[in-house]
């Protein structure tokens, strides 16, 4: 099989594209989890208002309930889409969550946790040989360049929300061959809009930051609402590029 260059640029300009024209019906598939994950986020004590020398909201006992539920509502929110873009499926306002989903939190777990776990193998053998500082950051390194090393599996998160068989780890690893700077780099270019924009309601919050009730639901909304954008927007680059990976892939195996 010959080594499939992914065109960056157009990936990244077909996700952004893609995401804008159907900004909609885009809209109207997260209200129901953005309404619920809001419900939560209120409950938890505003998780995403919190500030790191705030340990009452840090530690908030429905923190984890915040989390699970926006975790779920991510991986919703991504598949729906992903069928969206490659099966042409209507987007409804429901709180779609089953087997394909189930599956899709497997595997993504299932990535994590080993990159999780070896790093800290690594990190502790690296503990056992060198001074602390030293081997905390060879640590580190080894859990990004896992992290990084991983994007190459990502073809299988459509795979699956498809109910498409033929694509596994192992075939997702050989397409993406070579082309692991690209996918990294298409992530971090389709996050920027979101991560500036987080910042700046961030900093906006700091200068009003008050306990009035209704300001901090109208911020939780903004900054949740722009979360899901940011999740929107990856997924629509993982599909895309999964979309060109396996056109040309299947255009070779014809051949």
């Amino acid at each position: 099989m010959k080594r499939i260059n992914l065109p960056l640029g157009e990936a990244v300009n077909r996700s952004f594209a893609y995401v804008f024209a159907h900004i909609d019906s885009l809209a109207k598939m997260c209200v129901l989890w953005l309404l619920l994950v809001v419900l939560f986020d209120c409950v938890a004590g505003f998780q995403t208002l919190c500030t790191s020398d705030d340990l009452q909201c840090m530690n908030h006992q429905f923190k984890w309930g915040y989390i699970f539920v926006s975790y779920i509502a991510g991986i919703s929110i991504s598949v729906a889409l992903i069928r969206k873009v490659l099966l042409n499926e209507n987007l409804e306002m429901t709180l779609n969550f089953g087997k394909r989903e189930i599956k899709y939190i497997f595997w993504s777990l299932l990535i994590v946790l080993s990159i999780a776990l070896i790093t800290f193998l690594c990190g502790t053998i690296f503990n056992l040989l060198l001074n602390k500082q030293v081997a905390m950051n060879l640590g580190v390194l080894v859990g990004l360049a896992l992290l990084v090393y991983s994007s190459r599996l990502l073809l299988i998160f459509p795979a699956i929300a498809t109910d498409n068989q033929n694509m596994n780890l192992k075939l997702s690893f050989e397409l993406t061959k070579g082309n692991i700077t690209k996918i990294v780099l298409g992530i971090v270019v389709v996050a920027l809009p979101s991560l500036i924009v987080l910042n700046l309601l961030g900093n906006v919050y700091l200068v009003f930051k008050t306990d009035n009730f209704i300001i901090k639901l109208c911020f939780s909304a903004l900054i949740n609402m722009v979360i899901f954008f940011d999740a929107i927007l990856k997924t629509s680059f993982v599909t895309h590029m999964y979309q060109y990976f396996c056109y040309v892939y299947k255009k070779q195996s014809e051949q």
